[in-house]
This record gives C-alpha cells, structure tokens and sequence, in this order.
C-alpha cells in the first residue's frame, strides 16, 4: 500500500489557460446555439404547427356517366410540422366518400388504381396530386358537365376538414397551371 501523501492540486499559468479556453469554448457554443435556435423560431420554424392550403383540383369527367374517377388537387404545407390526409368527401350531385389512390402499372403496361390509405404532406412542401401519382376516386354523377364544381371535404390529422372546390374537366384536357 502506498502511504505516500497525495501532492496538493496548484494553480499554475498552463491549467488556468487550459481551463479559460475550455470555458470559453463551451460559453461560445452555448451562445451560437441560442442564438441559432432563437432566430430559427422567429423565422416561425421551431414548433409550427401543419398550415395545410388545398388549392382549386380538376376532376376529369368519365368517358361513361357515373363510372369512377379521379379529382386531383394542389396541396401546400407552409407550416413546421408534417400532416396526412386520410379521408376526403364529396359534397352535392354524387355524395360520398372519395378513396385515396395511387396510379400503378402492371408488367404488360396496363394501368390500374391502388388503394393508397395515407397521404402525407410534409412540412414546407407541396405536392399535386396527379394522374401517374395519388388521385381522390370517386363515383362521377351522370348529370355532371364540363366546367362544373365539385365540392370536395379533405380531412386532415392535424389541420381537420378543408374544403375545396374541383373544377369538372373533360378527358383528354390539361388544365392550366
């Protein structure tokens, strides 16, 4: 066993250096940090909420009345936080429910739906639902025509229901973005 006394701790110029610099360093950082996360959250990033826009869609018009179809939206996101959308409606002439769809192709490039289930949007981003993307499939009225309105009910996790309006559109036609 050692029985020699331990030597008494000294202050000396290189320790008080080392640890001023030490200290310094990590009061730097501390304060870049704050400084970071202070501007990020007054730029409104930090703990924003999903700000969910759903802009005016197209929904094409069947070749025969009343067959399924699809309504395509503009979906922006300009909060900090993601959303999904898993169910949407339709209002007036053809009520009901519209299902969340995904355009598929099968190996002899015949084209089909698939049920989606959920789509998200994350934040600080917009997506357009499109035909060789996700689509809204509902049942067409046999009454609609070109250049009526559609009213739609998108239902959000975080932002609830948003409505908006489709405009009826011919197979065939692009509509202009």
């Amino acid at each position: 066993m050692n029985t020699t006394p331990p030597t008494a701790w000294r202050y000396d110029r290189a320790r008080l250096t080392d640890a001023l610099r030490t200290g310094a360093v990590a009061l730097l950082l501390g304060v870049a940090g704050i400084f970071g996360l202070s501007a990020w959250a007054l730029a409104g990033h930090a703990g924003s909420p999903a700000r969910i826009e759903v802009r005016e869609g197209h929904v094409l018009l069947p070749a025969v009345p009343g067959s399924p179809t699809n309504a395509y939206f503009p979906v922006v996101n300009t909060g900090g936080a993601p959303d999904r959308l898993p169910s949407a409606t339709v209002r007036g002439a053809s009520p009901g429910p519209a299902e969340l769809t995904r355009h598929r192709m099968n190996e002899a490039n015949g084209a089909y739906r698939e049920p989606n289930g959920l789509l998200t949007v994350p934040a600080r981003t917009e997506l357009a639902m499109s035909p060789f993307g996700t689509a809204l499939t509902v049942r067409a009225s046999p009454r609609w025509r070109p250049g009526d309105r559609i009213t739609f009910v998108l239902t959000f996790e975080r932002a609830g229901p948003i409505t908006a309006d489709a405009v009826v559109t011919p197979l065939g036609t692009v509509p202009s973005r």
